[in-house]
């Protein structure tokens, strides 16, 4: 919804008993919220005084927190309430974006202006992995036939190996002029002498005799 990303961040009053703070009258409760970089964001929940429909909302910080990840309409957000037995009710948010990666459709993190994550199932089609590796060098041949050198990491430690890319990638965001909505197509073919290839195509949605399809960026 546009006030979600223009005004604040609704969300179902079924949700309401998953956040902690409730008690008395109070008609808002605070939450400090970890990104995937750590950051704490301080936002504020509130719900209606009067009604039998409180519909809750998602203001504070987080008009900050859209333009500091550049969300749109479309866009998933994610917020995760973990009980430490020590802290008490921990939040994370997430945000997640549609994109194309090895022929799947899938929710990506919204890091275009970082590195680019993807999900640790897509892990085993990419080589390298062999051994203790954490990381992986992928050489990926755009539209244009440049060679593109990215590396593939993973954490070291953790149930969740979260890969992203980095490298080259931040270099080809520039060079492609990718922004918020485009989608990025990587690649895997299997050569039987070189071994595993890759190629990395990025598109943006347009309109074309009236139809909207998805065209190569050609920057």
């Amino acid at each position: 919804m546009e006030t979600d990303v223009g005004a604040k961040l609704s969300f179902p009053t079924a949700k309401l008993g998953s956040l902690a703070g409730w008690g008395g009258q109070n008609h808002y409760v605070n939450l400090n919220v970890k990104d995937n970089k750590q950051k704490v964001w301080a936002f504020r929940c509130w719900k209606r005084r009067n009604g039998r429909h409180p519909k809750p909302w998602v203001s504070g910080e987080w008009l900050q927190f859209v333009q500091q990840y550049g969300l749109k309409i479309g866009d998933r957000v994610i917020l995760v309430r973990e009980d430490d037995p020590v802290l008490g009710p921990q939040y994370r948010i997430e945000a997640k974006r549609r994109i194309m990666l090895l022929g799947q459709e899938i929710w990506a993190d919204t890091d275009i202006v970082t590195r680019f994550s993807f999900p640790t199932r897509k892990l085993e089609s990419i080589g390298g992995w062999e051994g203790q590796n954490w990381y992986a060098v992928l050489n990926v041949k755009d539209i244009k036939q440049q060679l593109w050198s990215f590396r593939c990491r993973r954490r070291r430690n953790g149930r969740h190996p979260k890969p992203w890319l980095c490298g080259d990638w931040l270099k080809f965001v520039g060079r492609y002029g990718l922004r918020i909505g485009d989608r990025v197509v990587l690649v895997r073919e299997d050569d039987p002498v070189l071994g595993p290839q890759y190629r990395i195509e990025a598109k943006r949605r347009i309109v074309l005799l009236g139809q909207e399809i998805w065209a190569d960026v050609m920057n």
